[in-house]
């Protein structure tokens, strides 16, 4: 199944990614479907956003990962942490990430498994702090005014120390 699943993460990385202006990636930013993104086969973003930091697509790929995770029987959820978003799931009681934005961006495995941390930063390697965690993004209340931190304090997630 592990297979499977980085196989729908390298086809997730491989949708076109197209740069929209502020304006209009406002109007769109955390706003698709998963079914939608599919059927447009573009994710949406803009390097170097007004507000410091670049806005990748890591959004539309991770509301394609999570819907398609279900799809296939498999309890997805969509987690949010230091401005990326990524897929969290269960499979033979151990807990992965799926992140195609990895895949496409640093050419690794858009798989990870956790190996009993709480949560791992994927480059990083160190212990993630607070991070959201939910059904997609409108339920942890991300969007263009909350790039940086989403807005649903109920699905803010403070892991043991």
């Amino acid at each position: 199944m592990l297979e499977r699943i980085t196989n729908l993460g390298y086809k997730i990385a491989k949708i076109p990614i197209h740069e929209l202006p502020r304006d209009k990636l406002i109007g769109v930013y955390a706003k698709r479907s998963a079914e939608q993104i599919i059927k447009d086969n573009v994710v949406y973003a803009k390097r170097k956003g007004s507000f410091g930091a670049e806005v990748s697509g890591c959004v539309d790929q991770t509301h394609v990962a999570v819907a398609c995770l279900r799809y296939m029987g498999i309890e997805a959820r969509f987690v949010r942490w230091a401005m990326h978003s990524m897929a969290a799931f269960s499979l033979g009681g151990k807990e992965y990430f799926l992140d195609p934005f990895a895949n496409a961006r640093y050419k690794e495995s858009p798989i990870v498994e956790l190996k009993g941390e709480k949560l791992m930063a994927l480059k990083i390697g160190k212990k993630i702090g607070v991070y959201y965690e939910g059904l997609d993004a409108n339920d942890i209340g991300l969007d263009y005014r909350h790039f940086r931190e989403p807005s649903n304090e109920s699905r803010k997630v403070k892991p043991e120390k």
